[in-house]
Formats: C-alpha cells, sequence, structure tokens
C-alpha cells in the first residue's frame, strides 16, 4: 500500500493530525506525521529559517523512510501546504500526489479586518516593549487588537521561531503555483478566518489540472472539525 506523509500546520504537531491519519491506516496506507523542525517534540532551528530550509528537511525526512524510491502522498494543512508548494516544485520526483487543506500560498487582499490584524501586530509589537497605547485607540478597535494579540501566532512564539515566522510569512508563493506538476486536490472549509476561501480558488486556477474542493460551513481546521468528510475526498482523489 501506498505511503502518506502529513504535515502539519504553524503551531501545531504531527501528533494533531494523527486521529486524521487514522482514517488512511484504517484502509491499509503507511503513515507518517513527524514534527517539523521548531513545532511539537522537535528541537527549533538553531538560526531563523525560511520555507527553502524545512522543503530541505522534508527532502532529507523522506529520504530517511528508506522506501525503495516510492513515491509518496503528501497531504498538509496550512503552513505545511508552503513547504509543500515548493517541494512539489524542486522534488517532484518524490511525489505521487499532493492534498493542500487551507494552505496560504497567495498573498490575502488586505480586507478591513486584515488591515486590522495588521494595526494589532503594530501595536502590540509597541505594547511588549513596555509602551502604553491604550489611549491612542477607540474602545472598539482597542478590544478588537487586544482580541486579536491573544490569537496571532506572532505572540505565541519567540526568539528563532518568531524570526522564522516572519520569514515564512513574507515569502510569496504564488509564482511557484503554475510549476506545481503533480496531481493536485485543495480542500477548503467555507468559512476559512485564516486563509480565505478565495485563495483556494485562486490556487485551482494557478495550478494545472488541481481541484478545489469546498467544506460546506467549515473553517480552517477541517481536518479536526470534519475529518471524516475530508478523508472521504481525498479517497476519492486517490483513487
Amino acid at each position: 500500500m501506498k505511503t502518506i506523509v502529513f504535515l502539519h500546520g504553524w503551531g501545531k504537531s504531527g501528533e494533531t493530525m494523527q486521529p486524521f491519519a487514522s482514517f488512511f491506516r484504517e484502509k491499509g496506507y503507511t503513515t507518517y506525521a513527524p514534527d517539523l523542525p521548531g513545532f511539537g517534540s522537535a528541537e527549533p532551528p538553531i538560526k531563523p529559517w525560511s520555507v527553502d530550509d524545512y522543503v530541505e528537511w522534508l527532502k532529507q525526512y523522506i529520504l530517511s523512510l528508506s522506501k525503495d524510491d516510492e513515491k509518496i502522498i503528501l497531504v498538509t494543512q496550512s503552513f505545511g501546504g508552503r513547504v509543500a508548494i515548493k517541494f512539489a516544485v524542486k522534488y517532484p520526483q518524490y511525489l505521487e500526489k499532493l492534498i493542500m487543506m487551507g494552505a496560504p500560498g497567495m498573498k490575502e487582499r488586505l480586507s478591513w479586518k486584515r488591515w486590522l490584524l495588521k494595526l494589532a501586530i503594530r501595536f502590540g509589537k509597541w505594547w511588549f516593549m513596555g509602551v502604553t497605547w491604550e489611549v491612542l485607540l477607540p474602545w472598539p478597535i482597542r478590544k478588537y487588537i487586544e482580541r486579536k494579540l491573544s490569537r496571532l501566532d506572532y505572540f505565541r512564539v519567540q526568539g528563532v521561531m518568531r524570526a522564522t515566522l516572519t520569514k515564512v510569512v513574507n515569502e510569496d508563493l504564488h509564482s511557484y503555483l503554475k510549476k506545481i506538476t503533480i496531481p493536485t486536490l485543495l480542500v477548503w472549509g467555507e468559512h476559512d478566518e485564516f486563509v480565505p476561501l478565495y485563495i483556494g480558488q485562486a490556487m485551482e486556477k494557478e495550478i494545472s489540472g488541481a481541484k478545489l474542493v469546498v467544506i460546506p460551513d467549515a473553517r480552517h481546521g477541517i481536518y479536526r472539525t470534519h475529518p471524516a468528510l475530508v478523508a472521504q475526498h481525498v479517497f476519492s482523489f486517490l483513487k
């Protein structure tokens, strides 16, 4: 049976992918869900990493599986999709099929909500440096920023991983999408709040032969909230 490697999202770990991976083990697939460096039990890199660094790490990980040059199926969520996009272009010989769930493969349009998020980050940096900024903003905006700051990945990580996050999110992967030649399935939550559906729709047009499946009334973590339904679509694609 084929081998599937699952790549988790930012701030998650391979363990968070295991319940979803179990659907595939039940069908006889060999599954692996590693911790990307800096997440779960994996040590962080000694210096800030870029997407390319994670790509090279993934190459070595796949080679370590010792499957006699067998091509793998790569299933990714969010940040894992960033890695997969560049990996599929640089090392297509290792992949049979590619599945990406909520992958930020293109820059977002700057809606008013995204503008407020950028404002949150900017003022949040001042706040973390001890600058009092509460009096500068109207109460509704201030409360919005405080709520978002508590959820933003940037303020959940420190040191090398914070710098890594900055390098990763600032890289525009748009130009790589047209170069992907691996059969690709895109799975999106209809109401994904972190990587909006229009990005998935745009990626479907950019990646040759790609198919987009939308999970109704779902958000970003579709592999956790709708695992059976997502697995069903993936099984159909693999067949």
